[in-house]
């Protein structure tokens, strides 16, 4: 496959999974990952996550900002790895734009709820496997 096929295919995913697993190194540097929900991602660069301020994944990103990023087809026919680095902020213009309906039940005091936070994730490097072909490519250029 070639790159900007793998691209398209792997936003095509992207754009349709509900939930996806972030990977960062934990505190203790062990591997640390978790289901997140999908914030409306419809492309691979960046990636952005909703989440608390100051949780635990926040803290691991601010001590070592690499992180993984895998999302798989309901159907198990595609597979997509991002891996790169990740930052947290509190952007507001980001937290406007990433707000949804579902967002006042975890954040109740709005888009200046101070436990709302974004995530935003820089991949550096794609993989997608699809009918048992793997591809891997540098996306920094």
């Amino acid at each position: 496959m070639e790159k900007l096929q793998a691209i398209a295919k792997a936003e095509e995913l992207i754009s349709k999974v509900r939930t996806l697993v972030l990977a960062t190194q934990g505190l203790d540097g062990y591997p640390s990952a978790r289901i997140m929900m999908n914030a409306g991602n419809k492309s691979i660069n960046p990636v952005y996550f909703t989440c608390q301020t100051g949780s635990r994944k926040t803290q691991e990103i601010q001590k070592n900002n690499k992180a993984s990023v895998y999302y798989v087809a309901e159907d198990n026919s595609v597979n997509v790895w991002l891996e790169g680095e990740a930052e947290v902020t509190r952007d507001k213009a980001l937290r406007e734009k990433l707000w949804q309906d579902y967002s006042p039940h975890v954040y109740p005091e709005g888009v200046d709820d101070p436990r709302y936070t974004v995530v935003v994730f820089t991949p550096r490097r794609l993989r997608v496997s699809m009918a048992r072909e793997v591809s891997e490519f540098e996306l920094n250029g």
